[in-house]
């Protein structure tokens, strides 16, 4: 069950991505505000979601209740720059964007494998030490074949890294 949560997780990374992209667009022209507002909004269609969800799914409910709601905060500040002008076609970033789709769904792909070989460690009558160490190698290997996935398809590049850690 932890690989599937890791990989509902993983169809959200992109999202977020996206949210850290438009944010700055925003930020440029002083307005703190409107990202403020959707982050709000988003933050009640994730509480409504997950109680949605939680009763008929459990955990992985959650977890799709948080993909959903960066969906929704990253395409409300797309709109709302759309619409206020702000937004050219930022052909870089439109290329992107499927590249780092593509990479999360590689990397939930592999994470929901993953879980069939790794559920007897994760059961119950597993020491917490093995079931920490496994969840630990299930998030780290997950990150990396993300990151993997993104630099090999074009969708992440060391520039962009450069530039953004100062």
């Amino acid at each position: 069950i932890v690989a599937s949560i890791l990989a509902i997780f993983g169809l959200g990374l992109p999202a977020f991505v996206l949210i850290k992209a438009f944010t700055p667009g925003y930020f440029a022209r002083e307005d703190t505000r409107t990202p403020m507002i959707f982050a709000a909004i988003s933050v009640g269609v994730n509480v409504a979601t997950a109680l949605t969800l939680f009763p008929s799914m459990g955990a992985p409910g959650i977890a799709v209740a948080s993909a959903v709601a960066g969906w929704v905060n990253a395409l409300m500040l797309l709109a709302m720059l759309i619409r206020r002008g702000h937004w050219g076609r930022d052909i870089p970033l439109l290329k992107r964007i499927p590249r780092l789709v593509l990479s999360a769904v590689i990397m939930a792909t592999a994470l929901y494998f993953a879980e069939h070989y790794f559920a007897a460690r994760l059961g119950p009558g597993s020491p917490l030490v093995v079931k920490a160490t496994t969840l630990f190698a299930l998030v780290g290997g997950g990150a990396a074949l993300y990151f993997i996935a993104a630099f090999g398809t074009g969708g992440a590049e060391f520039g962009m890294i450069r530039r953004n850690v100062k």
